[in-house]
């Protein structure tokens, strides 16, 4: 199993951070190879102080990104 973050974006606002990417996952077992992306939103709170920053996650949306083969599926 291999996975690439892409694009990785982080936003700040006081003590709540909004990091967004594109991760790719590869999988692959004797005689077959699938590829997987989806796009994922992730929000952390600091539940710490400045001096001590305790970041934990407290949402996650993932929406998967459509390949050659999921449309084929969907359009047949």
């Amino acid at each position: 199993l291999e996975h690439e973050v892409l694009t990785p974006h982080v936003q700040v606002y006081g003590s709540t951070a909004i990091v967004t990417f594109t991760l790719m996952v590869r999988a692959a077992s004797p005689g077959n190879v699938v590829h997987k992306s989806h796009n994922e939103t992730r929000v952390f709170n600091n539940f710490g102080t400045a001096e001590k920053p305790e970041w934990k996650l407290v949402h996650c949306h993932k929406s998967p990104i459509a390949t050659p083969d999921s449309l084929h599926v969907l359009r047949s």
